[in-house]
C-alpha cells in the first residue's frame, strides 16, 4: 500500500526547488546535468463531469506507445484515480480510438 506523503511536505519540497532553479539560471554556465525531460501525451476520457465526475487518462509515450492507464472518480473536494490493467488500458484505447488524438 502506498502511503500518501503530506501537502506540506510536497510544497516545502517545491518552494526548495524552485530556489535552486532560479539560483543555477542567474549563473553564468548554468548546470542543468541531473535534468530529464520526457515528452508524454494524456489522454483524457471524460465520460462525466460536474459533481460527481469520472473517466480514463491514458498516457502514451512519445513515439505512442501506451504506458499507463488509470480511472478516476472525482465528487467535490474528493478525487482518487486506479490503475488500470494492461488488458483494462488496451480495452479502453480501441474503444475510443485513443491512439487517433495523439496527431493533436
Amino acid at each position: 500500500m502506498t502511503k500518501n506523503i503530506s501537502r506540506e511536505k510536497v510544497l516545502a519540497s517545491l518552494k526548495s526547488r524552485l530556489n535552486d532553479i532560479k539560483k543555477e539560471r542567474q549563473k553564468e554556465e548554468p548546470e542543468f546535468d541531473c535534468l530529464a525531460i520526457e515528452v508524454q501525451k494524456i489522454v483524457h476520457i471524460q465520460l462525466s463531469w460536474g459533481g460527481p465526475a469520472d473517466g480514463f487518462k491514458l498516457t502514451y509515450s512519445k513515439e505512442g506507445d501506451l504506458l499507463h492507464g488509470v480511472y478516476y472518480k472525482a465528487d467535490w473536494n474528493e478525487y482518487e484515480e486506479i490503475n488500470l490493467s494492461e488488458d483494462e488500458m488496451n480495452e479502453i484505447s480501441e474503444i475510443y480510438s485513443a491512439e487517433s488524438f495523439l496527431e493533436c
